[in-house]
């Protein structure tokens, strides 16, 4: 029923706007097709090619009011949501008038896409980290190119056999020597943890991701 919808109201606007086809009209920056995503809180840029047209004269208004907000800045459109929904719609408006829609889908940050760059299927090798003295974590490329996201701090918990937990922060992507040599130490098959994993954004503020980090194992 919402692809029907869809279908008729993009029909609606072709025809609205085919006797005047010289007119610059604006449009979402992705096709048709596609499914927008948005992160939960975290101002996000939503893709708007303006193609001409007065920015001054655009507006997007989303299907769900309560816990959205959607800024503008000359011909750059930001939303930020903080309202726990599935999905969302999101119009653009040109003097007043509707030219494109798009299905936008909300997500949260996962911790399990904070990774350790030396790791290789869930295991650490203590000989490469001797090797190489540091322990850097990585982000997805679309976190740092797309929403210019940037690792603040993570915890690495060592797991010990009788359960106890001895927890390393590390901040700014810096592990320091003793916590290497910490980890080093480790008997083989000692397991290790990722857990409060923040990121910095464009703003400066420091958003958590959700959910259990990576677990790996350290070997030889």
């Amino acid at each position: 029923m919402i692809k029907k919808t869809t279908i008729l109201f993009l029909v609606f606007v072709s025809c609205l706007f085919t006797v005047g086809s010289a007119q610059k009209i604006p449009s979402f920056g992705i096709s048709k097709e596609d499914t927008l995503k948005i992160y939960y809180n975290l101002n996000q840029n939503l893709k708007v090619k303006v193609n001409d047209a007065d920015p001054t004269l655009i507006k997007i208004r989303c299907s769900e009011s309560r816990g959205v907000s959607i800024s503008q800045a000359d011909t750059n459109f930001y939303i930020f949501i903080n309202n726990p929904v599935a999905e969302i719609k999101l119009k653009l408006y040109y003097k007043n008038l509707p030219v494109d829609i798009v299905n936008a889908k909300i997500e949260r940050l996962p911790a399990s896409d904070l990774k350790l760059e030396i790791a290789q299927n869930g295991e650490i090798s203590k000989r490469k980290l001797a090797e190489v003295k540091k322990l850097l974590a990585e982000i997805p490329n679309n976190y740092k190119n797309d929403l210019n996201l940037a690792i603040y701090s993570y915890n690495i918990n060592i797991i010990r056999k009788n359960g106890a937990i001895e927890v390393i922060s590390c901040f700014n992507n810096n592990l320091t020597d003793q916590a290497i040599k910490k980890l080093l130490a480790l008997p083989d098959d000692s397991q290790i943890a990722i857990s409060n994993v923040r990121l910095k954004t464009p703003d400066n503020n420091v958003i958590e991701l959700e959910g259990e980090g990576l677990k790996y194992f350290m070997k030889y």
